[in-house]
């Protein structure tokens, strides 16, 4: 019996000094490294801020442009509107064309080219047909269907991807051209270009429904 206590102590003491604390081993949680959350990207897509400043202006910019081409032909009639944007859909620097067209004289276009920075700073210029080139089935626009601004469609256009190809290319270019070609709907053409990568939208100048 002695010796049965003796042999038990030793056994006892061999696991205590070699560090094996069988009768209450806790387990140790591997330690867990939180990700931060990364910061949700927020694209600085085009909006109008002001709906009635925003009608004004496309609506001063027009009438200037017709009473101009109506001193020109008594039978002018708009054929396209054109705006071009370097880097920015910023209005620094930006002119918008009005090019008219007349039955009285169809070797002629009339065109003004019209500040978006100050509505008194304008051009007037008499093109000869052959040497401004357009889309064939180009037809005069039907004015009383005219119910989108230039700034509302590139608005949309950015809202739908326009911003994200801006944010994804350094240097751009985005073209908007309001036309009536080939008996289709009067409608903007918003496109954007950077080298080889092109982004298009087609939005109805009359509904604003996206013309696919």
């Amino acid at each position: 019996m002695k010796k049965t206590l003796v042999g038990l102590l030793i056994v006892l003491n061999i696991f205590v000094f070699s560090g094996c604390t069988w009768w209450s081993a806790e387990e140790v949680e591997p330690e867990v490294v939180q990700e931060e959350p990364q910061p949700e990207v927020v694209l600085d897509y085009y909006k109008i801020l002001d709906v009635d400043a925003n009608l004004e202006f496309a609506k001063g910019r027009f009438n200037l442009a017709n009473d101009s081409a109506l001193e020109w032909q008594a039978d002018a009639q708009l054929l396209l509107v054109s705006t071009k944007f370097v880097n920015s859909l910023s209005d620094i620097g930006v002119v918008d064309r009005f090019l008219f067209s007349s039955n009285i004289r169809p070797d002629l276009y009339f065109a003004i080219d019209i500040s978006r920075e100050d509505i008194d700073r304008y051009t007037r210029n008499l093109i000869f047909v052959e040497d401004y080139v357009l889309k064939s089935g180009v037809l005069p626009l039907p004015l009383k269907y005219w119910g989108v601004t230039a700034n509302e469609a590139i608005e949309m256009a950015d809202s739908m991807g326009g911003a994200q190809f801006r944010d994804d290319n350094t240097t751009y270019n985005v073209t908007q051209v309001l036309s009536l070609a080939g008996g289709n709907n009067m409608a903007w053409y918003i496109v954007y270009t950077s080298g080889e990568n092109v982004f298009e939208v087609i939005i109805d100048a009359s509904s604003s429904e996206v013309i696919v």
